[in-house]
This record gives C-alpha cells, structure tokens and sequence, in this order.
C-alpha cells in the first residue's frame, strides 16, 4: 500500500485525493481509521528541494504544495522545510503581486489564492 488515496479505484493515488481524504478523516473523527503514517509517507514523498509535486520527480507547484500542507494540518503534523516553502512560493511572485503556478510559468488569479493560503498557513 502506497499510503496515498485515490479518487477511484483504477487511478493512481494523487496528492489531491489525498489531502481530500484525509480532510473528511479529520472532519468525522475517522483518523484511527487509517494509516496515518503512510498517509503521511506519502505526502512526504512527493517533496522536492522546493516545495511538493504532484507525482514522484515532478516539478513543485503551488497546488500540490498547497494539498500537502493542508494534509499536514490534518494529520496533526508540523509542516517540514517551512522556511524553504515560503522563500519557493515568494519567488513565483511577479512584479503584479500574482503568484505562477510553477517556475516559469505565467501569474494567474488560482496560483495567487493558493499561494496566499500557503503564506497563511506558514505562518
């Protein structure tokens, strides 16, 4: 088992999925209903020297970086690397104040909702 969980079962398990599963976990109290190591595992795995990705040896983004985080929070786990987080969602800022999804890649108004909630939950 992978520790990830997925949408449906034919798929892979995604970072999304995960971080989804793991809310409803946290919101009905079912934690001692699942791994919550392998859970955790898994998120941790899809770190890079950045921030999170999407799948094992992708690029960080600010989504998977944000489903990360928030699957911290449910898991009642301290965010890893929070210092590093922030300075790599601080350098997909551009000159606007909006925020790229990924390292060359241009600002949009999702990226820069993800990326002020990434801040706030940083701290």
């Amino acid at each position: 088992p992978s520790g990830g969980f997925r949408d449906v079962t034919s798929e892979a398990p995604s970072l999304e999925a995960t971080a989804q599963a793991l809310f409803l976990v946290s919101f009905y109290g079912l934690k001692v209903q699942i791994n919550a190591d392998d859970a955790l595992q898994f998120v941790q795995g899809l770190q890079n020297d950045q921030g999170f990705s999407a799948s094992t040896g992708s690029v960080a983004d600010l989504e998977s970086t944000r489903y990360a985080l928030y699957s911290f929070l449910h898991l009642g786990k301290e965010v890893p690397q929070a210092e590093k987080i922030g300075e790599f969602v601080r350098s997909l800022s551009d000159s606007n104040g909006l925020f790229a999804p990924r390292q060359g890649d241009s600002s949009d108004i999702k990226s820069t909702v993800a990326a002020v909630e990434i801040l706030d939950i940083l701290g």
